[in-house]
């Protein structure tokens, strides 16, 4: 966690603290951009939507994707 605010080019660094970051507390893309400093459409486009897609983060509002309150979270079990 503490590279948050390095740049990486390292994916699965950076999918490892997002996931962290969602299992935190939830978020919403623009508050994940901040924290990591990247552009939203590049974290949704390569990061969010692959961990959403394989299971590892959820939507806080699975019944509307498109809630303009939308957050992610990461479930540890």
């Amino acid at each position: 966690m503490a590279e948050v605010g390095k740049r990486t080019s390292d994916k699965e660094k950076l999918n490892n603290v997002i996931i962290e970051l969602f299992g935190w507390k939830p978020l919403t893309l623009k508050q994940l951009s901040q924290i990591v400093q990247r552009n939203e459409k590049y974290l949704l486009e390569n990061f969010v939507a692959p961990l959403r897609e394989a299971g590892k983060i959820n939507y806080t509002i699975p019944d509307m994707p498109n809630h303009p309150e939308q957050a992610y979270k990461a479930d540890f079990f």
